[in-house]
This record gives structure tokens, sequence and C-alpha cells, in this order.
């Protein structure tokens, strides 16, 4: 019969692995976004310069890239959104592994390491906070006395800056994008809504890269002080 630890960690072993599965796709469709928002900048550029040979070919192509660019826009908006329910699933079941690891005096419960990503305001700040204690709880059992400590370790908490920096930048970036877009209606207006999405992807595509090294570090971290758990035992029972 499994044990409690057991439990919560094959718990979060397989939302993980779903996690970086979604995050992959998440980060190929953002590929293809870019690559399709490029092209449709070209066909704004010749409209804009009137360096199109053949109108009627023009027309054609710019409906084809509407219509290529909104089935990707569907896509990313199915796929991201199933991305951002399995992290607050990793960040919650985390959050018990860590508990169930051993790890004290932790201040966010398991359901707060969630619902600080619906508080307006606080959901800039508390979401990273929830996370870097999950990660420095679990790393405290790695044979530092405390969390404090391990914070205190050079380059710990790099990643998980980066992630957050990079998470709230895209946040901000692609609704600013989103809405110029919107307003957009003169052809020189509509260029530059193309650049500004452009950076925007590609904003986009290093958050992503960022949350999947997160993950992957917090996992590797979960990993090693899961196979650690027993080493108090064993070292007694050498001793003796």
């Amino acid at each position: 019969m499994r044990t409690e630890v057991e439990f919560r960690y094959e718990a979060v072993k397989k939302v993980s692995s779903a996690l970086k599965h979604s995050l992959h796709i998440c980060v190929a469709l953002a590929l293809i976004a870019l690559i399709f928002e490029f092209l449709a900048f070209r066909i704004l550029v010749s409209l804009r310069d009137h360096s199109f040979a053949d109108a009627t070919a023009i027309v054609a192509e710019a409906a084809a890239s509407d219509h290529n660019q909104n089935i990707i826009t569907a896509l990313q908006i199915v796929v991201s959104i199933a991305s951002f329910v399995l992290l607050l699933l990793w960040v919650f079941k985390s959050n018990k592994l860590a508990r169930a690891l051993g790890a004290t005096n932790m201040r966010y419960s398991p359901g707060w390491s969630v619902g600080w990503f619906f508080v307006p305001i606080m959901n800039l700040v508390r979401p990273y906070f929830a996370v870097k204690e999950i990660y420095l709880a679990t790393l405290s059992l790695h044979g530092f006395n405390s969390s404090k400590e391990a914070d205190q370790q050079p380059e710990t908490l790099n990643f998980v800056i980066l992630w957050w920096v990079l998470w709230i930048a895209d946040i901000f970036v692609s609704k600013a994008a989103f809405r110029y877009a919107a307003t957009s209606e003169v052809i020189d207006d509509l260029v530059f809504s193309s650049k500004f999405t452009m950076v925007a992807e590609g904003l986009g595509i290093a958050s992503l890269f960022a949350t999947l090294a997160m993950v992957k570090h917090v996992w590797s971290t979960q990993q090693d002080a899961f196979g650690l758990r027993d080493r108090p035992k064993l070292e007694h029972y050498a001793a003796t």
C-alpha cells in the first residue's frame, strides 16, 4: 500500500509530465503563429507600398492569411487554457507534496497557492511567492536547516524570478497588442500592429520556455527530496 508521500509524489509526477507536454504544444503553436504573423506583415507592407503585381491575388492571399491566423489563434486559446489549468493543478499538488515530504512553517496553503492567481492586484505578486515557497520548502529538505538558508544559496531563485517577470510582461504586452490591433483601421496602424503582435508572440515564447524551465527545475528538486526522504533512517541503521 502506498504511503501519503508516495501518493503525492506520483500525483505531481503525472501533472508535471502533462504540463510539460502541454507547454511544448504551446511553444509549437506560438512559433507557427509568429510565422503566420510575419507573412501577414509582408502582405500589409505590400498593400501599404502598393508593391503587389496583382490586386486579385493579394486580396486572396490576405483572406487566406486571416483564415490561417484565426485557426491558429483558436488552437492557442484552447491549449493555453489547458496549460493554465494544469499549471494551477501542479502548484496545488506541489504544495501538498512539500508538506507530505516534511516541509514545515509554510505560509501558503495548497488552496491559496492557487487562489492568489485570481485575486486582482495581488495576483501580480502572490503567485510568485507561493511558487517560491514551494521550491524553497522542498529545497530545505535537501540538507539545509530551513527554507531561509536555502534562499541564501547563490542563484537559487533566478529561474523562478525569470519565470514570473516574463509571465507578467507577457500578460501586459499581449493585452496591449490585442487592444491596439482591435482599434487599428488605417494601413499604417495595421502595419505597426503586426509588428507589435510579433513582439508579443516572441515574448510569449520566451515566457513559455521560462515556465518549462521552472517546472523542470522544481520537479528535479522534488525528485531529489523524494529520494532523500529515507536517508535519516538508513544512516541510523548503518550506524547501529
